[in-house]
C-alpha cells in the first residue's frame, strides 16, 4: 500500500487533492461569509427584479437602500418564483460593508411593516 508522500507526489492525485482542497477551502468561506453577516448584519428591505431563469432554477437581482445610497444584488437564488418579481424580502447586512449580504427569500416582507428607517433594524421587525 503507497503511503501518503507517494500518494501526493504522483502527479494524477496530487491534482486531484488540490481540487478537493480548494473546493474543501471555498465551502469554509462561503459558510463563514454567511454565519458572520447573519450575527453581526442590521436588517433592510430589498425588492426583487430582473427574476430568469437558469439551469438551477431562478435568478435574479434586487435593490434595497442603507443610510440614503442604494445597494443592487445580482444573480441572487434561492426560493424564488417568477412571481415574485416586485415583491420585498428581508436582506441582512453588513454596516460597515452593504455590499457583503444575504437575501432572505424564505421571509417575504408583510404589508403591515413600512418603508425600514435609514440606517436600518437591528432585527426583523413584528407587525403590531
Amino acid at each position: 500500500m503507497k503511503n501518503i508522500k507517494q500518494i501526493i507526489a504522483n502527479k494524477k492525485y496530487r491534482t486531484v487533492i488540490i481540487i478537493i482542497g480548494i473546493l474543501i477551502i471555498l465551502s469554509v468561506i462561503g459558510f463563514g461569509n454567511t454565519w458572520y453577516i447573519q450575527s453581526n448584519g442590521i436588517y433592510s428591505i430589498a425588492v426583487v427584479r430582473n427574476i430568469k431563469g437558469t439551469r438551477g432554477g431562478v435568478s435574479a437581482d434586487s435593490y434595497y437602500i442603507y443610510n440614503g445610497m442604494k445597494y443592487q444584488t445580482h444573480g441572487v437564488s434561492g426560493i424564488l418564483q417568477y412571481s415574485d418579481e416586485g415583491k420585498r424580502f428581508y436582506i441582512q447586512f453588513l454596516a460597515s460593508n452593504p455590499k457583503r449580504c444575504k437575501l432572505h427569500t424564505d421571509q417575504p416582507v408583510p404589508d403591515c411593516i413600512g418603508d425600514p428607517p435609514p440606517e436600518g433594524w437591528k432585527e426583523i421587525p413584528k407587525c403590531k
